[in-house]
C-alpha cells in the first residue's frame, strides 16, 4: 500500500509526468532489478512506459529543449567556486605541519603551490616548490604525479634550480607502475609517462614511456568495463581524477589524451548521479570513516564534487581539488545538470571493482530523492578485500546540522570502521533489508540532524528534517557510548545476536505533511507498522532469511549467500550495468550513452570516440 503523498507533491509529480508524456518523442528506459539495460522503446510504447513508471520520471526521454530549460542551474558556477578554492589555498599555508607531519606537508603543499602560481603569487610559489622538491620525504607517488603537473603548468616561471630539483626527484624511481595500491600505480605511471615525454634525454625515457603507456591504457580500459578497485573512495578518488586530468592536460600523444579524457569523464560520471548538495551518497572502499558530512575533515574528494556541482562548501583540507580548479577541463554539460537536478526521485545503478573481489565485483545501488538518499551495494558471497575500509550501506539527508548519516555495519573497531562479509543487504528504491551472521552495530548522529526520534514496537523512527527513516533490528539492540567521528558525535547501538536482520524504510517528509515534525513522524510510524509486512521466521537459520513488504507494496526477500529477490524476481547482479539511471544506459566495455533534455553524449569504448548532439554540439 502506497504511503500517502502530500497534495503539493502529488500535483508536482503529476504535472512533471504529464509534461514528459506530452513532449516524449524518444523512449524511456525503466529501471529494473533483474535484467541488463534494454533498447529504449518508442512511439506508443513510450507513453505507456512513462505513465507506468510512477514517480520515477525519465528526464532523458524528451528532446524538446524546454524540458532542459525547466531546470535552472544555480547562479554560482564552477568558475566562481574554482576562484574561491584557488584564493583560499593561495592565502593559507598547507594544512599539515612541516615538522610534525612532513609527508602530509608535502602532499598538501604541492597543491598550495599550484594555487599560489594560479593566484599570481609567483615568488611564494617558487619558494614553496623549492622546499617541496628539496625535501620530498616519503610523499613519493603523490608528489611525483602532482609535482609533474605543477612543473608542466608553471615551469615557465620557475627558476632553473627548482626545475632541476623537480626533474631529479620525479626521475628518481626504479618502478613507475608499482606501489602498494591501485592509486599508487596510477600516480607513478602518470608521473613517469609525462616525465619521459618532457625529458626525452632521460636515459630511462623510452622504457618508462612504453611501460607506463601500457599500464595507463589498461587502467582506462578497466574503467570502461567494471570501474576501479578503490571505488568511490572519499580519500583516494581525487588522485585517480588528478592523474587522468594531468594526462588529459599535458600528454602530447592525441591517443593518450583522448583515453585520459574518456577515463576522466567516467570517474566523474560515477559521482554526478550520487551527488546531493555536498553529500556523496555512495557505498565505498578505502575509507576509514562512514560520515558523508561535507563540513567535516576526511573527504579529499568532496571539494571536487563541490567544484562541479555545488552544495555546502566543504572544509578545504589538503587542496587536492586545486588541480581541477586550475585546469581548463570542464565536465560535459549533461553531467553538470545530472549532478544537480533532484526534482524527482530516481534509482542509479553502477558496477565497480574490477576483478579484485572475484567475479562478483561491487554492484552499487543508490536511491536519490530531493533531500535524501539511501545507498548500498552487493559485494559478493565470500571474503572481502580491504573490508576494514569498506562502507556497504547508509542513508544521508540534507541538514544544516552536522553528521546527517545513518549506517548499519559490523565494524572492525569501536570507532565504526569497516565492515565484514558476515552482513549482506538488498535494496529496492526506498526500502532496504539485510541479513547478518554475528553481531551488528548502528550509528546515528547525536546532533540536531535528528529532529525527532521515536522507539516503539521494536522500531526506531527518525525525523531528520528532510527525511523520515524507520529502522527495525530484528533481534533488538541496546544503546551504547557516543563516539566521535571526525569531530561529530554519533550515538552507537549494538545487537549481539549471532543471527540477525534489519529493515530500513525511508520516505520524504512531504509524504507525511503535518503540523509538526513529531506529528509527521508519528504518522509515518503508524504507516510503517500497519502497512508493511515482515517475515522473520527464518532469521535464526544457519543462513538467516528475511522477507519484507515495503510501503510501496514491493516484496524484498533474501537469504544469506542465497538469492536476493524483488517481487519474486531474482536480482541478476552479473548483468548489472556499468551505469544506469534515467539519463544513462551502458554496456560494459562497449558504450555509455548519457542524455539530458535535448543534449546527448555517447562514448564508444571500442574506438575511444566521444560524440555529442544537441545543445553542446
Amino acid at each position: 500500500m502506497q504511503s500517502p503523498l502530500s497534495l503539493k507533491k502529488r500535483w508536482h509529480r503529476f504535472w512533471s509526468l504529464l509534461i514528459a508524456v506530452v513532449l516524449c518523442i524518444k523512449g524511456c528506459t525503466v529501471e529494473t532489478q533483474s535484467s541488463p539495460p534494454q533498447a529504449e522503446p518508442s512511439g506508443a510504447d513510450t507513453i505507456t512506459t512513462a505513465i507506468a513508471s510512477s514517480e520515477f520520471a525519465d528526464f532523458a526521454s524528451t528532446t524538446d529543449p524546454t524540458t532542459l530549460a525547466s531546470f535552472t542551474l544555480p547562479s554560482e558556477t564552477f568558475e566562481d567556486r574554482a576562484q574561491q578554492l584557488i584564493e583560499y589555498h593561495a592565502t593559507h599555508p598547507p594544512n599539515r605541519d612541516r615538522e610534525g607531519d612532513p609527508t602530509g606537508y608535502v602532499k598538501s603543499g604541492v597543491y598550495t603551490a599550484m594555487a599560489q602560481y594560479a593566484f599570481g603569487q609567483t615568488d611564494a610559489a617558487n619558494q614553496l616548490a623549492d622546499d617541496l622538491f628539496s625535501n620530498p620525504h616519503s610523499a613519493s607517488m603523490f608528489l611525483a604525479m602532482a609535482g609533474m603537473d605543477l612543473y608542466m603548468r608553471y615551469n615557465a616561471v620557475m627558476p632553473d634550480d627548482v626545475k632541476e630539483k623537480a626533474r631529479r626527484f620525479i626521475t628518481s624511481f626504479d618502478d613507475y607502475t608499482g606501489g602498494s595500491t591501485e592509486n599508487h600505480g596510477i600516480m607513478f605511471a602518470t608521473a613517469g609517462y609525462l616525465a619521459a615525454q618532457e625529458w626525452s634525454d632521460w636515459d630511462k625515457a623510452d622504457a618508462v614511456r612504453e611501460e607506463t603507456r601500457s599500464h595507463l591504457y589498461d587502467f582506462v580500459d578497466e574503467i570502461t568495463q567494471h570501474g576501479i578497485v578503490e571505488h568511490d573512495s572519499p580519500i583516494y578518488h581525487v588522485f585517480f581524477v588528478n592523474s587522468l586530468l594531468a594526462l588529459r592536460d599535458h600528454a602530447a600523444d592525441p591517443e593518450m589524451q583522448q583515453r585520459a579524457t574518456v577515463g576522466l569523464d567516467l570517474l566523474l560520471t560515477s559521482m554526478a548521479p550520487e551527488w546531493l548538495e555536498g553529500y556523496w551518497a555512495t557505498s565505498t572502499l578505502r575509507s576509514a570513516n562512514f560520515t558523508h558530512d561535507p563540513r567535516r575533515l576526511g573527504s579529499l574528494t568532496g571539494p571536487v564534487g563541490w567544484l562541479y556541482w555545488g552544495g555546502d562548501e566543504p572544509i578545504h583540507e589538503d587542496g587536492c581539488a586545486v588541480m581541477s580548479a586550475v585546469s581548463d577541463y570542464r565536465i560535459p554539460e549533461v553531467l553538470t545538470y545530472i549532478g544537480q537536478d533532484r526534482r524527482l526521485p530516481y534509482v542509479h545503478r553502477e558496477t565497480q571493482g574490477q576483478s579484485f573481489n572475484r567475479d562478483d565485483k561491487y554492484r552499487k545501488y543508490t536511491y536519490m530523492d530531493e533531500t535524501y538518499a539511501m545507498y548500498s551495494q552487493f559485494d559478493g558471497n565470500g571474503d572481502l578485500a580491504w573490508h576494514d575500509q569498506l562502507n556497504r550501506m547508509g542513508v544521508v539527508w540534507v541538514s544544516d546540522a552536522p553528521g546527517s548519516t545513518l549506517v548499519i555495519k559490523q565494524p572492525v573497531d569501536d570507532r565504526g570502521r569497516g565492515d565484514t562479509a558476515d552482513g549482506q543487504v538488498l535494496q529496492h528504491e526506498r526500502a532496504l533489508i539485510g541479513v547478518y551472521r554475528n553481531r551488528l552495530s548502528g550509528y546515528l548522529p547525536d546532533t540536531e540532524a535528528v529532529v525527532e526520534r521515536i522507539e516503539e514496537d521494536g522500531w526506531m523512527f527518525v525525523h531528520g528534517g528532510t527525511a523520515l527513516i524507520a529502522l527495525k533490528v530484528v533481534n533488538g539492540y541496546n544503546w551504547e557510548d557516543t563516539i566521535d567521528v571526525l569531530g561529530t558525535p554519533f550515538q552507537s547501538f549494538r545487537s549481539n545476536a549471532d543471527r540477525n536482520g534489519i529493515v530500513i524504510q525511508t520516505a520524504s517528509v512531504e509524504d507525511f505533511a503535518a503540523d509538526s515534525p513529531r506529528a509527521a513522524l508519528t504518522a509515518f510510524a503508524e504507516a510503517v507498522k500497519t502497512q508493511t509486512e515482515l517475515d522473520t521466521s527464518g532469521i535464526d537459520n544457519r543462513r538467516p532469511r528475511l522477507r519484507f513488504v515495503s510501503l510501496s507494496g514491493d516484496v524484498l526477500e533474501m537469504e544469506f549467500s542465497g538469492d536476493r529477490t524483488i517481487n519474486g524476481e531474482v536480482v541478476d547482479y552479473h548483468s548489472w550495468p556499468l551505469f544506469q539511471n534515467p539519463w544513462m544506459r551502458s554496456e560494459a566495455g562497449t558504450f555509455l550513452e548519457i542524455k539530458y533534455g535535448d543534449q546527448s553524449r555517447r562514448y564508444d569504448f571500442q574506438n575511444w570516440s566521444i560524440e555529442d548532439a544537441g545543445a553542446e554540439s
